[in-house]
This record gives C-alpha cells, sequence and structure tokens, in this order.
C-alpha cells in the first residue's frame, strides 16, 4: 500500500522540483520585487496626493481668514483716525496691534504650508518616476516569468501523465489524504509521506504513542498529529 504512494511521491516530487525552479527563480524573485515597488510607490503618491490637497484647503481658508483680518484692521485704522475720543482711539489701536499680530502669524504659517506643499510634490514626482519605473521592470519581468511558466507547463505535462497512471495503484483514501496533507499549510513542504524513526515521527520527531505505532503496524500508516504528515514503518 505505501510502496505504491512512495512511488507516486517520488514522481510528484519531480514536478514540484520544475515548478519550484520558476517559482523561486531570479526572475520571479525580481518580479515580487518590482510589484512591491510599484505598490509602495502608488500607496506613498495617493498618500502625498492626498496630504497636498488637505494642505492646499488649508491655504485657501487661511488665506479667507488673513483677507477678513486685513479689512477689519483697515476698518479699525480708518475708525481709529476719525474718531475724537482718546480712551476709543486706544482701544481701536489696541484692535489694530493684534490683528496685525494675527494677520503676521497667518503669512507665517502660509510661508511653512506652501513649504510643505512644494516638498510634498517634489516628493510625490519621485514616486511617480518609480512608479514609471518599476511599470516597465514589471512588463519585462512578466513576459520572461511567462516563457518560463510555458516551458515548465511543458515538462510537467509527461510527469503529470505518469502521475494519473500511478493513482490506480494506490489506495484512493490514502491518495486522498496524502493530498489533503500535501495542501496543508503543516506538510506542504517536503515530503509528505514520512517513515517512523525510532518512535518518532521522521519529520518533526514527535513522539508517538505506543497505541499509535501498533496501529502503523495494523494499518500501514497514521497522521503525525503534530505535523499532519503521513507516517509509515520501514
Amino acid at each position: 500500500m505505501i510502496k505504491a504512494l512512495l512511488d507516486y511521491q517520488e514522481k510528484e516530487k519531480e514536478k514540484l522540483n520544475i515548478i519550484a525552479t520558476v517559482e523561486g527563480g531570479k526572475v520571479k524573485r525580481e518580479l515580487d520585487e518590482a510589484m512591491r515597488i510599484f505598490e509602495n510607490a502608488k500607496n506613498a503618491s495617493l498618500a502625498l496626493d492626498e496630504e497636498s490637497k488637505q494642505l492646499v484647503s488649508t491655504v485657501e481658508t487661511l488665506k479667507k481668514e488673513n483677507a477678513t483680518a486685513v479689512k477689519s484692521m483697515e476698518a479699525l485704522v480708518k475708525g481709529a483716525n476719525n474718531a475724537t475720543d482718546e480712551e476709543k482711539i486706544n482701544e481701536q489701536i489696541s484692535e489694530v496691534s493684534k490683528l496685525f499680530n494675527k494677520v503676521a502669524g497667518m503669512e507665517t504659517q502660509l510661508g511653512d504650508i506652501i513649504r510643505k506643499i512644494n516638498d510634498k510634490n517634489a516628493k510625490f514626482e519621485i514616486e511617480v518616476a518609480n512608479l514609471k519605473k518599476s511599470q516597465g521592470a514589471i512588463k519585462t519581468l512578466q513576459e520572461q516569468y511567462a516563457k518560463q511558466k510555458e516551458k515548465t507547463d511543458e515538462m510537467i505535462k509527461p510527469i503529470d501523465a505518469a502521475l494519473k497512471k500511478l493513482e490506480p495503484s494506490v489506495d484512493a483514501k490514502l491518495l486522498e489524504k496524502y493530498k489533503k496533507a500535501r495542501l496543508s499549510s503543516r506538510a506542504r513542504a517536503g515530503d509528505v509521506v514520512i517513515r517512523l524513526v525510532g518512535n518518532n515521527c521522521g519529520a518533526c520527531h514527535f513522539e508517538i504513542p505506543l497505541s499509535m505505532i501498533h496501529k502503523i503496524t495494523t494499518d500501514g500508516y497514521i497522521s503525525c498529529e503534530e505535523c499532519g504528515k503521513i507516517i509509515y514503518k520501514a
């Protein structure tokens, strides 16, 4: 029972190794990196654009407040010039001074915000350049990756055909268990069918209870409770 599954596993490993050369190869790694740079540049450019819009909105608000303050100051200056009461004149001069300081503060704030906008725009241009650069790299790498995948698919076809021929020789329930274990995150890497080493799983070294070891002897295999792989006794 296990012998047929071991043969199936060896043949499938040929397929997985071929796939791994492409999926873990230089082109795929560079493609993934280019995609990462593209996503980072896109997110950064969107964030910078939004920040710039908010700063521009703040500038518009400050300009309106500044214009209102200037008008109020002009009105107070005119009132002070026309006033005859010394106390009233002093009050208006004091209000003019406050408004003058407020306007000066807003102008300083406007200057700071405009510098920030210019800085954001400069950074935005850099991110846009990164986007264009990564887009070009992605297109080239995708074409290379597609060619590699095409070659890989051709190499895999005869292996898939061989696996189909082997399937009838493997117990159906055992093969189903094997395929589920292969897809499991705990058993995806390496061999799925593992030899019992002493009283331990040959993959994760989990100690198998004696009752389960007896089950291996009678049933031919068990599933490791720790890593999910299929354990057999040689």
